[in-house]
């Protein structure tokens, strides 16, 4: 599909042993695919509640949501500051 008009992509498989994220955060591409296929899932952050957890600068959110193994999700980046779901862990 046609994303954001964007006219390539990067692809990167990379293997993490650990949680790849110390704190919440906004990555600085226009759009992330992220997928977990073993050990702990991503965790993510809905949009009405991501500017709040980012300031907080910490770990932990009670807001936190996270996804189920093998599931997959296209985050946004710091492209579009209105409406950005953000994630860690």
């Amino acid at each position: 599909g046609n994303v954001d008009e964007i006219p390539y992509v990067h692809v990167k498989i990379q293997v993490m042993t650990n949680d790849g994220c110390r704190f919440w955060h906004q990555d600085s591409v226009p759009f992330r695919l992220v997928s977990t296929l073993r050990g702990p899932c991503t965790e993510w952050v809905p949009p009405d509640f991501s500017k709040a957890t980012l300031k907080r600068r910490r770990h932990d959110s009670e807001h936190a949501r996270s996804m189920k193994l093998n599931d997959v999700a296209l985050f946004k980046g710091r492209g579009d500051a209105d409406s950005q779901s953000i994630y860690g862990q």
